[in-house]
């Protein structure tokens, strides 16, 4: 049974109308942001829409703010953190619409040792932070960040469920507002995330097969990502095992190469 309360459930149905009528990503971020807003009270709120990977870094098309000024956003955005800096974000980037507290993937000692929590949470005055992410047809495409300061407290279960209610509906609007007429065949190849999260592939078996669907040799791939070709061939084998593909031309199509 729902813990939230009538005038709660009349907010989410109004923000709902709104968002399905959104005509623009600008209106839908401002909507779905103010929805946030009123129903669950933070610092900050933040829409991220997701480009892709490069290297070992998320790539963002845009953010959106709502509400109150975020200092330290481009120092974010542009910061060169590694995946040990930002070791909650890899293991919270899951497929599907889910809403979750940094609390439930990482412990608090280990959050406010990270250099982003030094560089960001605490110049901005935030420090439990809560994310509502959007993956339609299983792609992460964009993710709401909610902070609040330490004395406010953690999120509480009825404010994750309002999290877990909104994600789908803003999922498949923003996911119709950014196709912008495009068809499901047009989805695109296999992600980082989805290559991870559902298949299982180790970050460097990521690169060595998205390099061997590109075209690339053995040797190629070696002297690119500077091992050897034996140990490329290793990679290459085990996510051909993890993918149920077993020649190059299956994980073009993987790839959407082809």
């Amino acid at each position: 049974m729902s813990n939230l309360s009538i005038q709660q459930w009349e907010i989410v149905y109004e923000a709902s109308l709104r968002i399905l009528r959104a005509q623009t990503m600008d209106e839908f971020a401002q909507e779905s942001l103010g929805a946030f807003a009123a129903l669950i009270p933070a610092r900050q709120y933040m829409l991220f829409t997701f480009k892709g990977y490069a290297a070992d870094r998320i790539e963002y098309d845009r953010a959106f703010t709502f509400g109150t000024t975020v200092h330290f956003l481009d120092t974010f955005l542009n910061g060169p953190y590694t995946e040990e800096d930002r070791i909650f974000s890899r293991m919270s980037l899951k497929i599907g619409d889910v809403a979750y507290r940094d609390s439930d993937i990482i412990d608090e000692d280990t959050l406010v040792g990270l250099r982003m929590y030094r560089d960001i949470y605490q110049r901005d005055g935030v420090h439990y932070g809560m994310r509502v992410n959007m993956a339609p047809h299983n792609h992460l495409a964009g993710s709401y960040s909610i902070f609040r300061e330490k004395e406010a407290g953690d999120f509480t279960e009825r404010e994750l469920e309002v999290g877990r209610l909104l994600a789908p509906l803003f999922s498949l609007r923003f996911d119709q507002l950014r196709a912008g007429g495009q068809h499901a065949d047009d989805a695109p190849g296999l992600t980082r995330i989805e290559a991870m999260d559902r298949y299982g592939l180790t970050a460097r078996e990521f690169q060595v097969a998205e390099l061997v669907a590109r075209g690339c040799s053995d040797d190629e791939v070696a002297e690119t990502l500077s091992i050897t070709a034996s140990t490329a061939r290793k990679h290459l084998y085990n996510a051909y095992a993890k993918l149920a593909v077993n020649k190059r031309s299956q994980l073009e199509a993987l790839f959407g190469l082809r």
